[in-house]
């Protein structure tokens, strides 16, 4: 399967965080769980593209946060099997053999 020319498509999540002791541990859970749809849904993250999170102060009421994560389509499969694009190089899931998964899609 070739991984070059694909489309690339944004994922966001926002929301409130009443708590700064808080931000960096839900800065890593919301980005996991971002990804885990993402996955889901058949895309994978392109980590050429940075993923942005973006926070707003918002006094008494703590933080709004935006969280924007880029991923590429493979398919659902695909997706499971595959952690991640760099380029167009694919990143493979451990416990993923990278030879194996290869002849499988040729």
């Amino acid at each position: 399967m070739s991984f070059h020319h694909k489309s690339i498509k944004r994922f966001e999540l926002e929301g409130t965080i009443h708590d700064d002791a808080h931000i960096n541990r839900l800065k890593i859970e919301y980005m996991a769980l971002l990804i885990l749809g993402m996955k889901t849904d058949g895309y994978v993250p392109q980590l050429d593209l940075d993923p942005d999170f973006t926070i707003e102060y918002l006094g008494n009421r703590g933080y709004h946060f935006k969280m924007s994560v880029y991923g590429v389509f493979l398919g659902k499969k695909r997706a499971q099997e595959v952690d991640a694009l760099t380029g167009y190089k694919p990143r493979y899931a451990p416990g993923v053999d990278a030879k194996e998964s290869a002849k499988k899609t040729v």
